[in-house]
């Protein structure tokens, strides 16, 4: 599909230590790696319960990121952001996404936003 059809990138940060350098290189790695149709084709990247350390360490990738790409990283607070985001105004397509969701990122969603974690 990444080849041929638009698609967004969804990454949900789980409190990673990006602070690692190691992490940092295997990132920019990852992304050097994808064929440039994938890039091409990317309609947003949306980056899931970032922290401010997360975002200094996003910045330092910048030299290596087009600003095409770069203008298509987009921060989410929350779950219920993220879905209507990917299909506004489709509640039927935004409950379909959010059962798809794996559930440590619900239940880290929910400590996020201080909600009861789901079972």
């Amino acid at each position: 599909i990444a080849m041929r059809e638009k698609y967004s990138f969804v990454f949900c940060y789980l409190g990673m230590d990006w602070t690692d350098p190691r992490l940092t290189h295997r990132f920019r790695v990852a992304y050097e790696l994808l064929p440039h149709k994938f890039s091409k084709h990317l309609r947003h990247c949306y980056i899931l319960h970032s922290t401010a350390g997360f975002r200094i360490s996003i910045w330092t990738l910048w030299p290596w990121l087009s600003q095409r790409l770069w203008h298509k990283i987009e921060y989410v607070h929350n779950l219920d952001d993220l879905v209507h985001k990917i299909h506004p105004n489709n509640e039927v397509a935004q409950a379909d996404l959010r059962r798809r969701v794996p559930q440590i990122v619900q239940r880290h969603d929910a400590e996020w936003n201080g909600c009861e974690p789901p079972v």
